[in-house]
């Protein structure tokens, strides 16, 4: 994600590619054979009939724009959603059962509660490679946070975070059945476990429920035969200058249905997708310094203005 709020032109325009310099050459092509053909009239057409469908063309991108932001918008919120459930969690872990143990299994009780916020930690990460569509199970992922007996049980499931998940909540009643939580600490934990599990599955509707695609093929298409269209309308008036005012206008409804694209996919690892690395970092830290497990990691910070 640019968390430095700077664009570089350059990089816009390489991202626009060939509609961009397909409608340049149009426009050259046009201003060419207008001024070298005197003035034909086939290369003169009202800028009436353009106006109408570029106010329309303006109306449909914008609706489409404001609907993959709402997407790219929700992915953020749930991912908020996931940090404060995720310190939620690790709070009631370490203190429902730090005065209930009547046993003489304290040890016992406090290296339970380790486990479970280190599994939860691989949890996240796991999650964050899922939704990329990466190894949940390697290195970055849950390995590094749980036995390696466990991380091989979760190589054999399709959907490695809801195992996770499944694990904790029988973790739970292990707890409870060893009076380490009472009843209504039980419930609390697994309301929380049910939140993360409704963040997981917020998550997974976007990432596989694309927009239809012939909001993409058309919008495109349209756009493009529209800009190619805009020198046909300007020639007679601007002559020379048509192909820097044709660029300008082309450039504008290109790059307003260019980001239609960029946020389609709020998971992945563009430099307009959620940082998500940063996030799972984030909840790492602080998990790691609430039951004092480190090394605690450094926050991920920007390079050259783009957070991932």
């Amino acid at each position: 994600m640019i968390v430095d709020g700077k664009l570089s032109v350059p990089k816009v325009l390489l991202h626009l590619g060939q509609p961009l310099l397909l409608t340049v050459l149009v426009s050259v092509l046009v201003t060419v054979v207008y001024e070298k053909a005197d003035k034909p009239w086939w290369l003169n057409i009202s800028a009436t009939p353009l106006t109408v469908v570029g106010a329309a063309l303006s109306i449909f991108i914008a609706f489409r724009n404001n609907t993959v932001y709402d997407r790219w918008w929700e992915g953020r919120t749930l991912w908020g959603a996931l940090i404060n459930q995720s310190r939620t969690f690790a709070r009631q872990v370490t203190t429902f059962g730090k005065y209930t143990s009547e046993h003489g299994d304290k040890e016992a009780m406090e290296e339970w509660q380790r486990e479970t916020i280190m599994r939860h930690i691989g949890y996240v990460h796991a999650f964050r490679l899922h939704l990329r569509d990466s190894d949940p199970t390697g290195p970055l992922g849950v390995d590094p946070f749980v036995p390696s007996d466990e991380t091989d049980e979760y190589r054999k499931v399709t959907n490695v975070p809801a195992a996770i998940l499944h694990r904790q909540g029988k973790e739970l009643h292990e707890a409870w059945r060893r009076g380490w939580i009472q009843d209504f600490h039980l419930n609390a934990l697994d309301s929380t476990l049910t939140e993360l599990t409704n963040i997981q599955g917020g998550c997974e509707r976007i990432k596989n429920t694309p927009l239809p695609p012939v909001y993409t093929y058309l919008a495109y298409r349209v756009v493009v035969a529209f800009c190619c269209l805009v020198p046909l309308a300007l020639v007679s008036d601007l002559r020379v200058y048509t192909p820097f005012v044709s660029l300008l206008i082309s450039f504008a409804f290109l790059v307003l249905n260019r980001i239609s694209q960029l946020l389609e996919t709020p998971f992945a690892t563009r430099v307009n997708d959620l940082p998500l690395t940063a996030l799972s970092r984030t909840i790492e830290i602080d998990l790691r310094e609430r039951i004092g497990v480190g090394p605690v990691p450094e926050p991920i910070k920007p390079v050259d203005g783009i957070l991932l």
